[in-house]
């Protein structure tokens, strides 16, 4: 066995949630498909726990969710071609390892079954027996030759060789090593071939007046040889009494024998023989009464020449050279001398021409009168009749656009219009052109003639043709222009189906200047009329997608005219089952019946399976899309009829060519029928399991074939052992157990073809699955906003999914309202499934699904169309957070369910952390949801950080000061505790000392700070009556550690004190200062000095 794609999977298996089973390894190969169902997988696991059990679990690609096969074996076969997954398991007690897993491919190596046949005979004898003899060019070894009918029938053996084999017909068979086979028809023809005599025949020149030699053809039938030794016997019946003469051929040529025999003459006096030929195998072959007539024949032929006058051939046979001839009757004017110098002279030749080409006799009545060396006699006759000839003529009047018309002349038998002249004309030509006038071709060329520009009226002509015929007096007339009121209206088929084409135009000779459908089909317009005007082109309207239904025109042309038109435009209707294909051994018919409103032509084409390309089924030239089709492409059919015995292989189409108008006028429309397939083979396209409804249940097995029927079903293996069960023609099988069975079909032309099938695992012929499965939804929901109950639904979205890996093109899905309509197929429902309104809220749609060939059970589910609800939620505020604390996050009340960002799935969430979170809001229906979100945005916040102020004291009532701060909130400010602003600048102060307290907007507790305004007296009064007694800045008591200095004007320091002291009383050193200005100088602690100075007065 040969193995190939070998792969190996390593596996290192860690001890998370899994029985602490060590690593394995494993590796695979595959074998390739040959045979149907004859693939294999061969694994090859090591690193095993001792006693552990390696699970294998087979799965045919892409489905995932049920495997085709559970086994313990490292060796699996009976696998077809397709694509593949391996979950291996490593199985302990209870434990389990990780599973290994790989995808693997088997491809289908397909060896055909191709031989031709030959045969041999033995010639030279009667009835021998031949042999057949096969040569294979591609097979399965071993390969078996048996013949299933002919005249002998001969049982499958290993010989290619046939011996012994008598005439007839025979169907040979090739059975290759799969045990599918192919057949062939072939004859053996013997060799005691039918004959065939001829006629007899007479040499045209005698060499004898008192004998004739009698000539008899003697050919084999159906291409065959003629076998020699022939006996050849004659039987004259001469007037004096009947002779037999006999000759014998012993060899001769194959193909033709001619039989020769020289018999006497009895003056003129005819007499017959019968002639009687027999083979080497007795056959006999009779032609009586063959007539021996020594009387020559003359006959008198005319050859014309181009104008159609003629010369003489006369031809004389079975005559005795030499020979004389003599004119008994001729036409007066006919002088043989004239057309033969030496026809009178003694002549050999059997034919004697009189005239040429350029020398022609006259006609009238001839008679020849012959008389051969022998003094026999015939006599010739014919009559030379002139038929004369009439030009043909063609008026064409004038038009609103041309005020003038024209004759056009033709001459029949091809001749040449080469002089033309008009004898008599209407005044108004006369007037310009004298009588005769010469209206002669100045170039004479091949075909008709047309004279322009001819007013209206009656003329005469006269023509002289190329062969110098006149005809005189040819009348013709240009009738004066009369307008036509209608419209010229051409309706034809469109290249789309459904809709029509049109062109529309004037007769009057000029073009539409306006058109105007007034009514038409509303799928045309919903509105009318409608002006068509800037669709025309070059004074003609064309559209080649036309709504097909009734239609009413008006328009004007170039002529002034007003033109009417009504026209009914049939839409084309491409028809259905246009042709059927009647499968034979080895080639194939097509019942070609285009029951379409038009038809057109029709051409077969190949599809070569390489380039995608249609092409010549016999040449292979390829066939340009949208080109002309024609025989260097395709093969021509014939439509209404069947179209026999087409020997090819392949795919093929059908190709429709017909013709329609658009925008430029007439175009050509192509229309490709759907492709079929011919292999020329006995073909098993599936097996199906009838486990659907209507079937006949999971033991019951249905074979679909393509061949040439009536075919018969036969079990020849089951579980791998030979098992015989002929199930006739009946291709269902009923009651099987589950197991393997090797299935074998086997048609009218003797053909095999075979398959294995595993009865357990054999997919439904019709499966539909639940849209529910698989964690599916099981409705289509729509979420309203505005309180809906009905919408629109598309009943194909879960199409797809219905069919699962079942092809979409090989089934058909309907729906219904009830489970019975459903299973019963009736009352579907037939609006537009993709705009389906609901009539309940929720409803229950059943579907029904079949295959669309093969009608042998049905599947349904069912899905709810639900018109639900969505959340309509408020738009939360920004949340901001403290630092150190927690906020609650919660959504609105009264849905389904809730889904954090967080992974939360509760109302409401505590967060300590900045950031955005969302939370969605569900209600739920079924297996769908309507949904919205909310987002919240949380931003860290704190309490305000004092940083500095700055102030701007030393005044009565214009103070001020702004507060620096630091954080991430927003802060307000207050020096009364009651009214907060946003500005950290407060003016108009008196001085004091001020608190000032921070809040942040946000909720993070405040904070309050101290500001001091500092101002001094302008003067003091040191003068005992208790006020005003001494000096100092007020409100200093607030700012620990501030000092003041005092001078006097003279910048002497007369004292200094700190900032809780009681002030300065005027003295210096225990004696009072006068009165005057003093200055002084304030320290503050953040190191500002204030200067300034006050008066003192006593």
């Amino acid at each position: 066995m040969k193995f190939k794609n070998v792969y190996a999977v390593f596996l290192f298996i860690f001890s998370i949630g899994y029985g602490q089973l060590p690593n394995f390894t494993l590796q695979h190969s595959t074998t390739d498909e040959t045979c149907s169902g004859n693939g294999s997988i061969t694994l090859v696991p090591a690193g095993l726990t001792a006693g552990a059990l390696l699970e294998y679990h087979l799965y045919k690609l892409p489905v995932l969710d049920t495997p085709i096969e559970e086994f313990t074996s490292n060796t699996y076969n009976n696998l077809f071609a397709g694509d593949y997954r391996l979950i291996a398991t490593q199985v302990l007690g209870i434990q389990s390892s990780v599973p290994v897993q790989f995808d693997f491919t088997i491809s289908h190596a397909d060896v055909p079954i191709l031989f031709e046949v030959t045969d041999t005979g033995v010639s030279g004898s009667c009835d021998q027996t031949g042999s057949i003899t096969v040569v294979v060019t591609s097979v399965i070894q071993p390969a078996f030759f048996q013949i299933v009918s002919g005249p002998l029938t001969v049982p499958p053996q290993t010989s290619n060789v046939f011996n012994n084999l008598p005439a007839g017909e025979y169907v040979v068979r090739v059975i290759d090593g799969c045990g599918e086979a192919e057949v062939k028809t072939w004859t053996i023809h013997t060799n005691s071939t039918i004959l065939t005599i001829a006629a007899t025949s007479n040499p045209s020149v005698a060499t004898s007046c008192t004998t004739i030699d009698v000539i008899n053809n003697v050919t084999p039938s159906g291409g065959a040889n003629i076998i020699y030794p022939l006996h050849v016997e004659y039987v004259v019946h001469f007037p004096s009494g009947d002779q037999t003469i006999i000759q014998d051929y012993p060899t001769g040529p194959t193909d033709v024998l001619p039989l020769t025999l020289t018999l006497p003459l009895f003056l003129n006096d005819p007499y017959s023989y019968d002639l009687k030929i027999t083979d080497s195998c007795g056959h006999n072959v009779i032609l009586p009464d063959n007539q021996v007539d020594p009387t020559p024949l003359v006959t008198i032929s005319d050859v014309p020449n181009e104008c159609g006058d003629k010369f003489l051939n006369v031809s004389v046979s079975n005559y005795m050279p030499p020979y004389t001839i003599t004119f008994t009757d001729k036409p007066t004017d006919f002088d043989p001398v004239n057309y033969l110098a030496n026809y009178a002279d003694p002549q050999t030749n059997p034919v004697l021409t009189f005239g040429s080409a350029t020398n022609t006799v006259p006609y009238g009545n001839y008679e020849v009168s012959m008389i051969d060396a022998c003094g026999r006699t015939a006599i010739g006759v014919l009559n030379l009749i002139k038929i004369p000839l009439e030009p043909t003529i063609t008026e064409t009047s004038p038009n609103c656009v041309s005020p003038n018309g024209k004759i056009t002349i033709s001459i029949p038998e091809n001749r040449k219009v080469v002089f033309v002249e008009i004898i008599d004309a209407p005044a108004a030509y006369v007037l310009t052109h004298p009588l005769p006038s010469n209206v002669s071709p100045v170039t004479v060329q091949p075909g008709a003639y047309t004279v322009n520009n001819l007013p209206v009226g009656n003329y005469l002509l006269k023509i002289i043709d190329s062969c110098g015929d006149l005809y005189s007096n040819v009348p013709a007339e240009i009738k004066p222009f009369s307008t036509l009121p209608d419209l010229s209206i051409s309706p034809r088929a469109s290249c789309t189906a459904g809709l029509g084409s049109m062109r529309i135009r004037s007769l009057n000779g000029g073009g539409l200047i306006t058109l105007t459908v007034l009514s038409g089909p509303v799928a045309f317009s919903s509105t009318y009329p409608v002006n068509l005007t800037p669709q025309i082109d070059n004074g003609i309207y064309f559209n080649g997608a036309m709504a097909a239904g009734d239609y009413t025109f008006e328009g004007t042309d170039a002529c002034g005219a007003n033109l009417t038109g009504i026209k009914t435009l049939v839409g084309y209707d491409p028809g259905s089952n246009n042709f059927s294909i009647d499968r034979n051994c080895g080639t194939f018919n097509i019942d070609l019946a285009d029951n379409s409103n038009i038809t057109g032509s029709y051409w077969l084409q190949k599809k070569n399976p390489t380039t995608g390309n249609y092409e010549h089924p016999d040449t292979g030239v390829v066939y340009v899309e949208g080109t002309p089709a024609d025989t260097s492409n395709a093969l021509p059919l014939t439509n209404n009829t069947i179209n026999f015995n087409i020997a090819n292989v392949g795919t093929f189409r059908i190709l429709k060519v017909y013709q329609a108008f658009d925008s430029q006028g007439t175009t050509t429309c192509y229309e490709a029928y759907p492709d079929f397939t011919f292999s020329g083979a006995l073909d098993i396209l599936g097996s199906y399991s009838l486990n659907c409804a209507g079937g006949a249940g999971p033991e019951s097995i249905f074979i679909d074939v393509l061949g040439v029927p009536p075919y018969n079903y036969r079990i020849i293996q089951k579980d791998g052992v030979d098992f015989s069960f002929d199930n006739g023609t009946n291709d269902t099988f009923q009651n099987l157990d589950p197991a393997i069975y090797k299935f074998e079909v086997e048609d009218s032309c003797g053909r095999l073809a075979n398959t294995i099938i595993n009865v357990a695992t054999l997919q439904p012929l019709v499966t539909a699955i639940d849209p529910a499965a698989n964690n599916g939804t099981g409705e289509i929901l729509f979420c309203s906003n505005n309180g809906e109950t009905t919408s629109a639904f598309d009943l194909t979205t879960f199409n797809q999914r219905i069919l699962g890996n079942q092809p979409v093109a090989e089934y058909t899905i309907t729906y219904y309202l009830t489970p019975e309509d459903a299973d019963a197929g009736v009352n579907e429902i037939t609006t537009d499934v993709t705009q389906y309104n609901n009539r309940t809220n929720p409803q229950t749609i059943y579907v029904r699904v079949v295959q669309n060939v093969i009608s042998r059970c049905y599947a349904t589910t069912s899905f709810n169309l639900v018109v639900g609800t969505s959340p309509i939620l408020t738009a939360p505020s920004d949340i901001y957070l403290c630092e150190g604390t927690e906020e609650r996050l919660s959504a609105d009340f009264g849905y389904d369910a809730y889904e954090w960002s967080t992974g939360d799935t509760t109302r409401y969430i505590d967060v300590d952390q900045p950031g955005t979170y969302t939370v969605t809001v569900k209600n739920i229906y079924g297996t769908s949801e309507c949904s919205a979100s909310q987002t919240f945005t949380v931003m860290n916040t704190e309490s305000a950080h004092f940083d500095s102020v700055d102030i701007n004291d030393w005044t009565e009532f214009d103070n001020s000061f702004t507060m620096h701060v630091s954080g991430d909130g927003d802060y307000v400010y207050s020096i009364d505790g009651g009214n907060f602003q946003p500005d950290p600048t407060f003016t108009g102060l008196e001085p004091g000392l001020y608190t000032v307290t921070i809040n942040d907007l946000h909720g993070c507790p405040g904070i309050t700070k101290d500001v001091l305004i500092l101002n001094y007296p302008k003067f003091f009064t040191p003068n005992g009556d208790g006020y005003n007694e001494k000096w100092k800045i007020r409100n200093s008591i607030y700012e620990p550690g501030m000092k003041t200095f005092i001078f006097d004007r003279y910048g002497k320091l007369i004292t200094g004190f700190e900032y809780d002291a009681e002030g300065w009383d005027g003295n210096y050193n225990g004696n009072q200062l006068p009165s005057d200005d003093y200055w002084f100088v304030v320290e503050r602690v953040d190191g500002k000095v204030h200067r300034g100075h006050f008066a003192m007065k006593r």
